[in-house]
């Protein structure tokens, strides 16, 4: 008799819209090489407790990203889904992390979720796990972002140019001011601006901006380069990947393979090597190699769906209680409205 095939591994992915190149969508992908089965649950505060308990019994983990909180409702959310014995793990980016370190209100919705989290993921940034252990929040698990990239052709050309990432919802962390001082004091270098839709630096002719691209590769051949000069960042995606392609980087943060970017005078320093430099980021090529290893896939798989690292006695309690709250309110507020419909 032949035995029953084991059904794939299934990730829920809640909190961030899975769009672009949205983190969630990336991991989603990553996962589902390794044959696992995944959903989306993006917006936790608009989904009924009956919704959300249906989605969590599907699962066998729950990922959890998110920029804006998390507010109470989602932490009860999570809550219930850990009552129901499925792990729960916190996915962090540098954007989060920032906003934890300097919100006190941030800090401490993190903080409370934190207590009955199965797992705390970051990317490789060493001062990424610094800053959320300053908070008292501790990263079991350390993770590229970009988990097994495609395949990437490395072109041997290296054209004069950068590119450089300016959603427009956000350029002044993003770098706008920067990029825009480099375009004017380095006119020999083409600066193409990708995610601007308001195309803030088009007045300047060695500046081309394109706004938002759906297929990149295009764009990558054109380019020898990338800057990027946030405020504040994890391991961006963007980084790894002109890493990967033997591009050379401006990064405002320390990565072996990039030049490090504090300010203008380093940053003139770091576009005069570029201008100088014959040959395609060797070094960067070889770091990418480094952490971008063939069986990252797997391993991110193996993290999610080992990660029945149960809370502690405080944290499961704690779950549960808040789950029998939640019911008795729902409870209270059905029979509320029964009492209304039936009062003559």
């Amino acid at each position: 008799m032949r035995s029953p095939k084991a059904r794939p591994c299934r990730i829920l992915f809640a909190g961030e819209e899975p769009q672009g190149s949205s983190p969630t969508l990336t991991w989603a992908k990553a996962v589902a090489r390794e044959g696992a089965e995944y959903r989306f649950a993006a917006d936790l505060s608009k989904i009924d407790i009956r919704t959300w308990i249906s989605a969590v019994r599907w699962a066998d983990a729950i990922v959890f990203q998110d920029y804006e909180g998390p507010p109470d409702y989602v932490i009860r959310q999570l809550a219930l889904a850990i009552a129901v014995g499925r792990p729960v793990i916190r996915k962090w980016s540098g954007t989060d992390v920032m906003r934890c370190v300097q919100d006190s209100v941030f800090r401490r919705q993190a903080q409370a979720l934190d207590k009955i989290l199965s797992l705390n993921l970051t990317s490789e940034a060493r001062y990424t796990e610094e800053e959320l252990q300053s908070v008292g929040i501790s990263p079991k698990r350390i993770l590229p972002i970009l988990a097994t990239p495609p395949s990437f052709r490395v072109d041997e050309h290296k054209p004069l140019a950068l590119l450089a990432y300016l959603p427009s919802s956000r350029p002044v962390f993003y770098g706008a001011q920067q990029v825009r001082y480099a375009a004017e004091k380095h006119p020999e270098i083409t600066f193409i601006v990708v995610a601007d839709t308001n195309h803030a630096l088009s007045d300047l002719p060695n500046v081309e901006s394109i706004g938002w691209v759906e297929d990149m590769e295009a764009v990558w051949k054109r380019v020898g380069g990338v800057m990027r000069l946030t405020i504040h960042d994890g391991l961006p995606r963007m980084v790894m990947e002109a890493l990967a392609r033997g591009k050379h980087v401006l990064f405002s943060h320390p990565l072996e393979g990039s030049w490090y970017v504090t300010d203008s005078e380093t940053l003139d320093a770091a576009l005069q090597a570029f201008k100088s430099a014959k040959t395609i980021n060797q070094s960067g090529l070889a770091v990418a190699k480094q952490m971008l290893r063939p069986d990252n896939d797997r391993e991110l798989l193996e993290h999610l769906t080992d990660a029945g690292i149960k809370p502690g006695p405080i944290g499961r309690a704690k779950a549960l209680y808040v789950a029998a709250n939640l019911t008795l309110r729902r409870k209270l507020s059905k029979a509320a409205n029964h009492d209304k419909q039936h009062h003559y």
